[in-house]
């Protein structure tokens, strides 16, 4: 009797410990209820030896220190993308300013290069009217993390002092670079270099065209002569990104430049945009003006790259291919063999056409085996099944630490990546000459094959006697051809008019 007594006192004990404890709520029926609070659970989340059975991992979490294993969101928005990108951007990130005499203002700059986000994180430097002479030396310039490239004024300008430009290059983002024109006259100062950054998403390097136009200068020569050095450009790399950015004053380059987009939309000097960037690409960058350097008159303009690149900005697209094979041809064969086509002649001509072309569609989906592949929005039309063997079999070389056979792979893909092209371009070229337009969009759909598309108009208006040649109309001008005015999207996306649209954005005119 008294062991009852004890066994009772325990059990009121440990109930009130639990009550204390788990916050009980006794309702009026006899089941209890344990309620807890969120403080409570969140303490006992790490407390368990053993978790339960069938949680997944992300649920569970990491039991060190019990801390979470990533922020549940990061930051947006352009400026958020730039940074974490770092020197890897798709495009490179631009300062542009109109520094008004640069010598005088190296020291700030290099306080912005060393302490202000925007000039440090910065791939390209790009100033006009640098002020420099052939007197001043450029040690004098330099930028730590930054290769300098300058292009003075010249006698040829008229005048002898004033003027000039000047590049600054991160070396972080790129090493490789070529000075491909540099030009002065008294209407515009140029200076054109082409990149090749370490990281390029893209096939081909960019190319910057940095400008000054005085405000004197005859704003129609300098768009024509700046036009020519973009045109020269754009046939030496036919598809690289192409910008042309510096302080062009009253001078419009869009009459000039057909094609290229204008990125600048802040006031650079009394609310007036003057420091202007020029692109083939839509989208491309968003403007953020910056405060001036030292007692400059034009504000600086960060230039932010909001490109995305193809394989980004769309999704891959999932197909369902045959697998055609020497079996799978004989077998179809032998079902259209064994099938008796004599209960068709009876039916009407559209109904007999719609019946027999469901029965082969049946037969060709029941014996033929499928293949589900994935198509990415950057693939290359020119990249057959073959070349893609000869990758494999160069990836396994390497593996198995073959070089001998790694090298005869690379022989062997340059070949046929080679030949691939050619096939590419003739397959162009004869649905050009037969006046496919299908198979001709089929083509160029893929991938925009500027080159190939303006030496196959190039050739058609070199020959009077081409059955195409009267079809380019030259305008009063001279200077363009008549583009065509396209009712239908399938007629406006033939050769034709877009091969019109590419010559006159070329500026390829041929005298008549």
């Amino acid at each position: 009797m008294a062991s009852f007594w004890i066994l009772l006192v325990l059990l009121l004990l440990i109930g009130d410990l639990l009550c204390t404890s788990g916050q009980v709520t006794r309702p009026t029926n006899t089941a209890v209820f344990l309620t807890y609070t969120r403080e409570v659970l969140l303490a006992l989340r790490f407390k368990g030896t053993m978790p339960p059975a069938g949680l997944p991992e992300a649920v569970i979490g990491s039991s060190a220190g019990g801390a979470r294993r990533r922020k549940r969101g990061r930051k947006g928005g352009v400026r958020q993308r730039v940074r974490r990108r770092g020197n890897r951007p798709p495009l490179p990130s631009i300062v542009l300013s109109n520094v008004r005499s640069i010598r005088n203002k190296m020291d700030e700059l290099r306080v912005h290069t060393r302490y202000s986000h925007e000039y440090r994180e910065a791939n390209i430097l790009v100033f006009s009217e640098t002020w420099l002479r052939e007197d001043i030396p450029d040690s004098l310039l330099e930028l730590e993390g930054f290769s300098f490239t300058r292009a003075d004024r010249e006698a040829t300008s008229g005048k002898s002092r004033g003027g000039g430009l000047g590049v600054y290059v991160s070396n972080s983002w790129c090493s490789q670079y070529t000075v491909r024109e540099k030009y002065c006259d008294p209407d515009l100062e140029l200076l054109c270099l082409s990149m090749r950054p370490f990281y390029l998403p893209r096939e081909y390097g960019n190319v910057i065209c940095a400008v000054y136009v005085p405000p004197s200068a005859n704003a129609a020569r300098a768009a024509n002569r700046l036009a020519e050095c973009v045109h020269a450009q754009m046939l030496r790399t036919p598809g690289a990104p192409i910008f042309v950015l510096g302080d062009v004053n009253h001078c419009r380059l869009e009459p000039a430049l057909p094609g290229f987009h204008q990125y600048v939309k802040c006031g650079t000097r009394n609310n007036k945009v003057l420091d202007k960037c020029y692109g083939n690409i839509k989208n491309a960058y968003r403007a953020k003006a910056l405060p001036p350097l030292a007692n400059s008159d034009h504000s600086t303009v960060q230039l932010m790259p909001t490109y995305k690149s193809v394989l980004k900005s769309s999704k891959p697209v999932q197909k369902t291919v045959f697998q055609w094979s020497e079996d799978s041809t004989e077998t179809l064969k032998g079902c259209f063999l064994c099938t008796d086509w004599s209960i068709f002649h009876d039916l009407e001509l559209n109904e007999a056409t719609e019946t027999v072309t469901d029965y082969i569609n049946f037969c060709v989906d029941t014996i033929v085996p499928k293949k589900t592949i994935r198509h990415y929005p950057n693939n290359k039309p020119y990249i057959t099944s073959e070349v893609k063997g000869c990758i494999n079999r160069k990836n396994v070389a390497f593996k198995s630490g073959d070089r001998g056979g790694m090298a005869e792979a690379q022989k062997e893909l340059n070949r046929m990546l080679s030949e691939a092209r050619r096939n590419h371009g003739a397959a162009l070229e004869e649905s050009v000459g037969t006046m496919n337009t299908k198979g001709l969009w089929d083509h160029m759909k893929k991938s925009v094959f500027e080159k190939t598309v303006l030496s196959l108009a190039n050739r058609i208006l070199s020959d009077p006697s081409h059955f195409l040649t009267p079809e380019y109309e030259l305008l009063p001008s001279g200077r363009r051809y008549r583009t065509w005015r396209c009712k239908s999207n399938r007629l406006k996306l033939s050769f034709l008019p877009t091969s019109i649209v590419l010559l006159n954005n070329h500026h390829i005119v041929h005298s008549t």
